[in-house]
């Protein structure tokens, strides 16, 4: 699952089953899952756009065809 990323949730099973075969708690690895594969990219996503937008290099419109 390495490098799929959330592409069809493989890389979110690969890891989920690989910390779970390690003993790892199922309802704790969920949770890092959600905040580490879907929330932190977001959030990182976001803020870096903010500060583009922030800066002048992205400007509204910019991604019309």
């Amino acid at each position: 699952g390495a490098g799929m990323g959330t592409s069809g949730l493989v890389g979110p099973i690969a890891t989920y089953a690989a910390m779970t075969e390690l003993g790892a708690e199922p309802g704790i690895v969920i949770f890092k899952i959600i905040i580490l594969h879907f929330l932190a990219p977001a959030l990182i996503a976001f803020s870096i756009h903010l500060l583009m937008k922030k800066t002048g290099w992205v400007k509204d419109g910019d991604m019309k065809l």
